[in-house]
């Protein structure tokens, strides 16, 4: 038999299976009830991207459980719903997806809707690609949420077969989301959220000092001179932290920058390029006591909290964040990121991929079905302020629910500007790289020479 005729075997009992299995489970959990029709043949086809024959196949194979019968003239009718037994499902999830889609809700409605599947999840803080290819690996887990950095991650270092390629066509969602998490035309992750950095600013303190607030046009230059200005002996004008791997590198994509290898594969990063005009830039920011903390060295300074009891003005957040300013009685807004040359920002997205060697495919497929339908995408805008990826839930919300800053739907305004790392032509293992050097640098350990000496050898 030739490889192509297994392949073409092996895809069809796949999608022969799911549908028996995925109708089954509808059956079980009253999806269609005892009396009900099932949808027609033809509607089956589409659904199940089969032919028409083995949809007959696969209602026979019903039929032989005792679930349904075939009336002639009327189609495949439920009598009988069969009894499932439990599933559990095991997700590893980036530890802030708890609040970045509003998760425990979420499952809790999922298992309301669908009481035959339990969702466990494994939190994890640190060091993602490592932890989610080796649960993944080992078969611990049956889906993994990635935002698309680590899903390069996953891509240049080649374990893009520990994740199952998922169907091409999502009704619903952005466009723009199905690139990131494709390669080779196949895509990998289902995604649910997207949030774009943003400039958030405190409204009362631009009030009290008579300043006009942020708007489109304002360059890093028109924020740092409001930021002086914005000062007070308890409060500073601006403060991010300088080391987040989703800040420094939209400096890099405003200015447009690009890493390029020399003819030895080495990456060439001299002290008079682009990167080190920004990183002198964005150093002389971070040092500067007339509006930067001096203490931003010290990591564990919640800065968001900071911002929440008006020791901060202005800051640098993604959507997601913002779901911490929810209930604070803050008078805030957003406006979008300022820029160098060109007004772009960097935007991260979250998804959901599927464990290759899962043993619990159809129910961690409903599960992702679940995600991205109307009905859990709104659940994620009623409980946070990440940015459904489902359009028509989008464009559903309105910034006056007391929930949201007025400026809320600025997103649809500037997604031409939403760019991602990948686009510096390194990795996220790569940028990460960076972050230690770049440290010495900022704090002054190290000058420009010995930064680009160090990042040459950390990203060769």
């Amino acid at each position: 038999m030739h490889k192509e005729e297994k392949t073409s075997r092996k895809t069809f009992h796949s999608r022969l299976n799911r549908m028996v299995e995925k109708l089954e489970r509808d059956i079980a959990e009253g999806v269609y009830s005892v009396g009900d029709l099932l949808p027609s043949e033809t509607a089956l086809a589409e659904l199940f991207k089969m032919g028409p024959r083995s949809v007959r196949k696969g209602i026979d194979l019903l039929v032989e459980r005792g679930m349904v019968v075939k009336e002639r003239r009327v189609g495949a009718k439920v009598v009988k719903a069969p009894e499932l037994e439990q599933v559990t499902l095991v997700i590893a999830c980036y530890a802030t997806v708890v609040h970045d889609f509003a998760l425990e809700p979420l499952i809790a409605d999922f298992q309301a809707l669908h009481p035959s599947i339990r969702v466990k999840t494994i939190l994890v803080n640190t060091d993602h690609y490592h932890m989610f290819t080796q649960m993944l690996d080992s078969g611990v887990i049956d889906a993994v949420t990635l935002n698309q950095d680590t899903f390069q991650d996953f891509a240049v270092r080649d374990k893009l077969s520990l994740l199952e390629p998922l169907p091409d066509h999502l009704p619903g969602v952005y466009r723009f989301l199905t690139d990131v998490f494709s390669v080779g035309g196949r895509r990998y992750v289902q995604p649910v959220t997207f949030s774009p950095l943003i400039l958030c600013y405190n409204k009362a303190h631009f009030r009290e000092n008579g300043l006009l607030e942020p708007d489109s046009t304002w360059t890093w230059s028109d924020m740092i001179k409001n930021a002086r200005q914005l000062t007070r002996s308890d409060s500073y004008g601006l403060y991010f932290d300088p080391l987040s791997i989703n800040i420094w590198p939209a400096l890099l994509l405003q200015s447009g920058v690009k890493f390029e290898r020399d003819a030895d594969g080495r990456f060439e990063v001299g002290p008079d390029g682009k990167f080190m005009e920004c990183m002198r830039y964005y150093r002389e920011i971070v040092s500067d006591p007339s509006m930067f903390p001096p203490f931003w060295n010290d990591r564990e300074i919640d800065y968001i909290q900071m911002f929440k009891e008006g020791h901060i003005s202005m800051t640098l957040v993604g959507y997601s964040t913002l779901t911490r300013l929810g209930g604070s009685g803050l008078d805030y807004d957003i406006s979008p990121l300022p820029f160098i040359r060109h007004p772009l920002t960097n935007a991260v997205s979250i998804g959901v991929g599927v464990n290759e060697q899962s043993r619990q495919k159809e129910a961690v497929r409903t599960f992702m079905e679940y995600l991205r339908s109307p009905r859990a995408q709104r659940l994620i805008s009623t409980h946070s302020l990440s940015i459904p990826v489902h359009k028509e839930v989008a464009d559903e919300i309105r910034p006056d629910d007391g929930l949201r800053p007025s400026r809320y739907n600025l997103f649809k305004e500037i997604m031409p500007s939403f760019r991602v790392q990948q686009d510096l032509n390194l990795a996220n293992w790569q940028l990460r790289q960076i972050s230690g050097p770049l440290q010495l640098y900022l704090t002054g350990q190290i000058g420009d020479t010995a930064l680009c000496e160090r990042l040459a050898r950390a990203l060769s």
